[in-house]
């Protein structure tokens, strides 16, 4: 995997790997998350009903199935969340987990910088009934 000539795009579903001190949350091995915001982008968030807005737009988050009855957002992450509303800083990456209920993203470790994105995926594998194109 390689980032070289890597550019992020809303929607792309990454892997990176933080080692950088300035995140509260250490990870010991790559993640995959899905960005959300990319620098430059205004995202706000009503967590209580997890909707996302990037730059005024209600962003489609259908591949989160029926999200119904959970939790609020506030709940799960106070600190990231007590703001609706923020900017994404350049060089940086607002990305989450298609399992918000369970997921470490920039909910608890802030922005991504797009220097610890390791690659792209581009093709699911498991399990086998998604295998295919991630969508």
């Amino acid at each position: 995997m390689s980032n070289l000539f890597y550019t992020p795009s809303r929607g792309d579903i990454v892997i990176f790997q933080v080692d950088e001190p300035e995140h509260n949350v250490p990870l010991s091995k790559p993640i995959v998350k899905r960005v959300i915001a990319v620098g430059g982008d205004e995202v706000w968030v009503d967590p209580a009903n997890w909707v996302i807005k990037v730059n005024g737009e209600v962003i489609d988050q259908s591949y989160l199935g029926d999200i119904s009855g959970k939790p609020n957002m506030n709940k799960l992450y106070p600190s990231l969340m007590s703001e609706h509303s923020f900017k994404v800083p350049e060089g940086k990456v607002f990305a989450l987990g298609d399992n918000r209920l369970n997921s470490n993203d920039s909910r608890a470790l802030g922005c991504i910088d797009e220097r610890c994105i390791v690659g792209k995926v581009i093709l699911r594998v498991l399990p086998i009934s998604k295998f295919g194109t991630p969508d």
